[in-house]
């Protein structure tokens, strides 16, 4: 693999959608609103939120992570195994940070703070001694880093923040979203003492049981706010994670589930923000 492609590979292009995908809802949320968008700016972010900030977020993690990451099969082809030797990760992440302050330090102020708030999140989440990723609860402070992006779309076309009651239903959400992802690693994180949120919670079972019960606020919290169509695509994930509570391909197979997991986000998320587009 030639380093472009490994930079790419490190990346995780599958799941740009969580950085992009956000970024864009927050756009699209403030343009139905009535705000002039700045094209050339929006297309000059969505260009950082696709290499430089997802290889900034898991050349940290890749690197720090080296320890659990050693024999997790989710490392052989799907995403790049490093170990304490790959200095060259912290490397290009300095390079993606450099080139990702350039542009975002030069936004308003609101937007930076909003990026420094972002930062933070990343770093305290991999770096020690803090290393947040390692501290049951705390780990799920970096559940907000893919959300934030939305917020920041939000202030590059409206200047201000959206209607704050936002933050529950997205809240819910990040939390499942970050801790389904943490189940497939259970095994391999508690070998190598990283005693994440999924962890502590213990067999993957309980996990699920709490997903279920955190998408169900989610969507309760959606219908309060009046976005009642958004939360019924939501049902799909609470029949996908009850799914794994029987003897079935998903239970058997996390590697495989997670997979599905990830293609959901599509199937899901691109039908309802078109519909927002029909409804407002």
């Amino acid at each position: 693999m030639d380093i472009y492609s490994k930079i790419v590979f490190i990346s995780r292009p599958r799941i740009w959608l969580y950085t992009l995908g956000s970024f864009l809802f927050g756009v699209q949320m403030a343009f139905l609103l009535g705000y002039a968008v700045n094209l050339a700016l929006v297309l000059t972010l969505c260009a950082l939120l696709t290499v430089p900030v997802n290889l900034f977020i898991y050349a940290l993690n890749d690197y720090f992570d080296a320890d659990s990451d050693a024999h997790n099969p989710k490392k052989n082809k799907f995403e790049h195994r490093s170990d304490a030797t790959n200095t060259h990760l912290l490397y290009m992440a300095a390079v993606a940070l450099a080139l990702i302050s350039l542009v975002m330090f030069s936004q308003e102020v609101l937007v930076v703070k909003l990026f420094v708030l972002w930062l933070i999140t990343i770093l305290t989440y991999n770096i020690p001694p803090l290393r947040f990723k390692a501290r049951p609860g705390l780990d799920m402070l970096f559940s907000a880093n893919f959300p934030l992006w939305g917020f920041i779309g939000y202030a590059v076309v409206a200047h201000t923040l959206p209607d704050l009651s936002v933050v529950i239903p997205i809240a819910f959400l990040s939390i499942v979203f970050h801790l389904y992802s943490a189940i497939n690693d259970i095994p391999y994180d508690k070998s190598a003492g990283v005693i994440t949120s999924a962890v502590y919670i213990g067999s993957v079972k309980k996990n699920i049981l709490l997903c279920v019960l955190l998408t169900i606020f989610a969507i309760a919290s959606l219908a309060y706010l009046g976005w009642v169509w958004v939360g019924i695509g939501l049902i799909v994930y609470v029949i996908f994670f009850l799914l794994h509570l029987g003897d079935t391909l998903l239970s058997r197979d996390l590697m495989s589930a997670y997979r599905y997991f990830i293609w959901i986000h599509y199937l899901i998320g691109i039908p309802i923000s078109m519909s927002i587009l029909l409804y407002i």
